[in-house]
């Protein structure tokens, strides 16, 4: 499913007839400044992910686990992970078939915590925008970039709500003191 020409499931720059005369400068900026080693999408345990130029990764695609309670793991096959990618938990069921695998997506209702480590400097959107029992997100007290404020994810150096979990079921939120931007999909859900 794309949107505005970028899937709505890994990023991914959908090709068209318009979009072929784009130069690779272009496209990188069209596709919020990444800077990708390569298109390759690499698989390290439930993660899936891109390499960063610089060594580094950032989460795409889907987490293909099945906890409750996901810790985002600092390293993943050597590589910082620095960033993830918009609807990183959306997740993947495996069914094999005769034939080989056939993926069916679904969403990912049994998830009701993710924690964040502070290498992850870096998120598009509203990763967690499918999570519809996610009643908390958690990083350290100390973190460089991120808050949390009774599950509610901040971006404490843009003043910025990136994501309301939709599982706290308030009816109204009021936003603290100094935020002065609401992150796409923040609210997807609610």
């Amino acid at each position: 499913d794309f949107e505005n020409g970028v899937c709505i499931r890994c990023g991914a720059v959908e090709e068209t007839e318009q979009s072929k005369g784009i130069d690779a400068e272009q496209e990188i900026e069209n596709s919020d400044d990444w800077e990708y080693l390569d298109e390759e999408i690499r698989e390290g345990g439930d993660f899936r992910y891109r390499l960063y130029s610089d060594g580094t990764i950032e989460l795409v695609c889907y987490y293909s686990g099945d906890a409750t309670k996901v810790i985002v793991p600092e390293r993943i096959d050597g590589y910082q992970v620095t960033g993830i990618g918009v609807e990183q938990f959306h997740y993947i069921k495996k069914e094999k078939t005769q034939n080989g695998v056939v993926e069916h997506y679904y969403r990912p209702d049994q998830l009701i915590s993710i924690e964040l480590p502070d290498s992850v400097v870096n998120i598009k959107g509203n990763p967690f925008c499918y999570c519809d029992n996610l009643v908390e997100i958690k990083v350290s007290d100390n973190h460089p970039t991120f808050e949390t404020i009774n599950g509610v994810l901040f971006d404490k150096t843009k003043n910025r709500l990136i994501c309301y979990p939709d599982g706290l079921g308030d009816k109204a939120y009021t936003a603290p003191n100094g935020i002065d931007e609401i992150g796409n999909r923040a609210f997807y859900g609610c």
